[in-house]
């Protein structure tokens, strides 16, 4: 039986080389393991360990079992107002994690340390005035989340955000994330000017 590697390119395959437009969203608890980012990174995602409530030795065993599953890109998401912030940062640095995804608070002091090791800095935005200072920082990539994304962030919902967004930066590679993505949410996403 023949089989055949579909890959879709998008700029966000190629610069997180993986082979669909998929990211994982990071969610605290649900995504706390390894089990779930190593499935849809083997799976040609981008698989994300959520780092908020673990501590930096489960952090550690998580990136690590990752890797048994599979040596395909996969990310670790860090809230960096939490206390552990800095020490999950430090893991991630020296566990060689391809991809960062960061939310609340500012890339500005770390992100130096992060591209000179060669890891893809996407930021978690969800107002305009947060990706101006994320793509002024040097972020790789904003993942623009609104009132969908389990209502922590403001009543705006995705598609006005990302609109709004997408005006106002024009070098950086969007990913448009709702916390329940369909093919519909997919679609009208990339046809709306995000790109997967």
């Amino acid at each position: 039986m023949e089989t055949h590697d579909m890959h879709i390119r998008t700029r966000i395959t190629e610069l997180l080389g993986i082979r669909y437009p998929i990211v994982q969203a990071g969610m605290s608890w649900a995504s706390s393991s390894s089990l779930l980012a190593g499935t849809v990174s083997k799976a040609g995602g981008l698989g994300v360990i959520a780092a908020g409530p673990m501590r930096p030795d489960d952090l550690r065993r998580a990136i690590r079992e990752v890797r048994e599953i599979t040596s395909a890109p996969f990310a670790v998401n860090v809230a960096l107002y939490n206390k552990r912030a800095d020490e999950h940062l430090v893991l991630v640095l020296d566990e060689a994690v391809p991809v960062l995804i960061a939310s609340q608070g500012s890339p500005r002091e770390h992100i130096g340390r992060f591209k000179q090791a060669g890891v893809k800095w996407l930021h978690v935005v969800a107002h305009p005035d947060h990706a101006r200072k994320a793509e002024a920082a040097g972020v790789d990539g904003l993942i623009v989340v609104g009132g969908e994304a389990g209502g922590h962030p403001p009543p705006s919902g995705t598609s006005t955000l990302r609109r709004a967004i997408r005006r106002m930066t024009r070098r950086m590679t969007k990913c448009a994330m709702r916390d329940s993505s369909t093919a519909t949410t997919t679609t009208a996403s990339t046809l709306s000017g995000a790109e997967a």
